[in-house]
């Protein structure tokens, strides 16, 4: 796509700086299916959190590896866990490129798959997969809550109902998952867990009422096993500072890329992990207490590397703790290379917008944009603060559905109601002063209508 030919589209309107090139940038990105970062005149949408997709040094193999990634982005009656598929996949990534896993012996269970009895099927499936000198990797991310006694942890099930019987029923106890990796040849065992067994859902609500407080416990006597947690089971796993996408499993696995190497050899333990994590909660994380939590063997290595981690200063700055940010940089391998490379300016800062008369929401030529991938026959029209996108497509309503929301919700969108029929899904979101509507309606034989509608109130 060639963005110079979009910018000229967009109308600049006295709507707030920040608020303006966010609600722009959504609805583009919504519609434009992949596209995430846009060049807006005077406004500049830089990404502060490296993408840790990209750049990833290659390891030696270890065919004797094992590794299970549970994500669960959206359960069927409990809040979403946003973000939480975008962490599996560079978890999936790294596990097969810098770790060195065989693509046979990793599996990715994710979404509504991720049932109880997939799970221990899952678990089962590793303990017999392992070999005498691997590491068997278990990583979920998704709710946790407390166990019916209060004697342990719950992996909550995607089809979990919204009540507290349902939860019990439909989860899988952390010690169910240890019980069945026993049985495997690994050397060790590795559990990580972004989620936090109080109950409560990345905004600190209860996900369900009448749910038994959680009595702390370790691993009881596995000397095998190192289990690494979000937070202390009176705390909630939260989202990472200014994205929306869970902070532990993001944060430890930039860790183990080399930003958590406190002594600098290039190899990164399970405490060099766990705390580089603490520090930077406890220097960005402000709305909450999270504490990550370390039980088990906490030298065994987990991670090789040399990558330098996000300037934290910089990002504190961005977040308007102190004075303007320095120019975002990307990480880099340690020790600095030195580079001749002209460094490009800061892009001008935008005036600010007067603040005595209501501001318009924004309008945007979205026919320069992409819509949902393989889409055909596509026509759109825009109109004030609206747009309708009609296309075809041979995937199923559902799945169209959920491009655009997971695309809404990491871009800080909330959903706060949604209504399902067999053709048509209708939802509402809110992310501050802003709402959004957006009705997907199929009209047969492929045929799609995506409307959107948005509004600021004050």
């Amino acid at each position: 796509m060639n963005l110079a030919r979009i910018v000229p589209h967009l109308r600049r309107r006295p709507w707030s700086t920040r608020g303006r090139a966010s609600l722009i940038a959504t609805v583009m990105r919504v519609l434009g299916g992949w596209f995430i970062v846009f060049l807006i005149p005077g406004i500049a949408l830089a990404q502060d959190w490296p993408d840790l997709s990209q750049d990833l040094p290659k390891g030696e193999p270890r065919p004797h590896d094992v590794a299970v990634i549970v994500s669960i982005e959206d359960y069927f009656h409990v809040p979403p866990v946003v973000g939480a598929q975008r962490n599996a996949e560079d978890w999936h990534r790294w596990l097969l490129v810098s770790r060195g896993v065989d693509p046979s012996n990793v599996r990715l269970l994710s979404g509504h798959s991720a049932t109880r009895e997939a799970m221990l099927e899952e678990a089962e499936w590793a303990a017999e997969r392992a070999g005498e000198q691997g590491v068997v990797w278990w990583v979920f991310i998704g709710h946790g809550a407390p166990a019916k006694n209060g004697q342990d942890g719950l992996l909550v099930g995607s089809d979990a109902q919204g009540t507290a019987r349902s939860l019990y029923a439909r989860s899988v106890k952390r010690g169910e998952i240890l019980d069945r990796l026993k049985p495997g040849k690994q050397a060790h065992a590795v559990m990580i867990l972004d989620a936090c067994f109080s109950g409560k859902s990345p905004e600190g609500e209860l996900l369900v009422d009448g749910l038994q407080l959680l009595v702390p416990v370790t691993v009881g006597g596995q000397s095998l096993v190192t289990v690494l947690t979000a937070g202390a089971p009176d705390q909630f796993a939260g989202p990472l500072p200014g994205s929306a996408r869970p902070a532990f499993s993001y944060l430890l696995l930039g860790a183990l890329r080399g930003w958590g190497d406190a002594d600098g050899d290039g190899k990164v333990t399970a405490r060099e992990a766990i705390r580089y994590v603490e520090g930077v909660f406890s220097t960005l994380v402000t709305d909450r207490r999270q504490t990550p939590g370390l039980e088990g063997p906490d030298s065994l290595v987990l991670g090789e590397g040399k990558e330098t981690g996000p300037d934290l200063l910089r990002i504190l700055q961005a977040s308007g703790e102190g004075g303007e940010p320095p120019p975002p940089a990307k990480p880099t391998q340690r020790p600095a290379q030195p580079t001749n490379k002209p460094v490009a300016p800061s892009p001008p800062v935008a005036p600010k917008p007067e603040t005595s008369r209501p501001a318009p929401p924004p309008s945007f030529d979205a026919k320069a944009l992409q819509p949902y991938p393989e889409a055909t026959a596509v026509r759109v029209n825009t109109r004030g603060s609206s747009a309708t996108m009609g296309f075809r497509s041979s995937h199923p309503i559902v799945q169209v559905f959920d491009h655009f929301d997971r695309l809404l919700r990491e871009e800080g969108w909330i959903r706060v109601e949604l209504d399902k029929e067999p053709d048509e899904i209708e939802s509402i979101y809110r992310r501050g002063d802003q709402r959004l509507e957006l009705e997907l309606e199929a009209q047969g034989r492929g045929r799609y209508t995506l409307e959107l509608e948005w509004s600021t109130h004050r």
